[in-house]
């Protein structure tokens, strides 16, 4: 069991890591609005689900996307509480979707890809439908590029995630009297 106070510093430190890879995203316009954005900030929000639950990843989410907009000043636009429930969902989601398959060891990148697949998916069309509220632009005319922003990334996330959690668990596993099993 892993003691409160490393809890909550692992949580901090992978919160002001993704604020951080946050306020580094590259946001390209579309049909006028700011539609695509594409950042790192993933990372640090899936890892914190995957090492300390769903709960945590959701937190971590959460505080990302409110900080990150303060940080920000608004850069992107007003703040909409519709993004900060799906960065939310980006950190709990693929924890829950991964602990639904039983698999055998040798299948966890199949549960990995699935899991951040689906997430990505599913987040994109509610921020698309999100943005359609907060500028009036129509859904399906801004869906189809940002669905294929994500099929582009997707296998870049899972390539990153899966090596960021197998450096994770090997810093963890090395230096800390706990050791971390995902």
């Amino acid at each position: 069991m892993l003691k409160k106070a490393h809890v909550l510093t692992h949580l901090a430190l992978l919160l002001a890591i993704a604020v951080l890879l946050s306020m580094l995203g590259v946001m390209i316009p579309i049909a006028g609005i700011n539609g695509l954005k594409i950042t790192f900030a993933y990372l640090p929000i899936m890892l914190a689900g995957f090492v300390f639950g769903p709960a945590a990843g959701a937190i971590v989410g959460a505080l990302t996307d409110i900080l990150g907009y303060l940080v920000k000043f608004h850069a992107y636009g007003p703040w909409f509480p519709g993004f900060t429930v799906t960065t939310a969902l980006s950190g709990a989601l693929p924890v829950i979707i991964y602990r639904l398959f039983k698999a055998n060891e040798n299948h966890k990148i199949i549960k990995l890809s699935i899991a951040v697949a689906v997430t990505s998916l599913l987040v994109t069309v509610i921020n698309t439908y999100w943005l359609q509220i907060l500028y009036g632009k129509a859904f399906l005319v801004i869906l189809p590029m940002r669905i294929l922003k994500e099929l582009i990334l997707i296998p870049i996330q899972i390539i990153s995630l899966n090596i960021v959690m197998g450096i994770y668990r090997v810093l963890i596993n090395q230096f800390s009297s706990y050791s971390i099993k995902f």
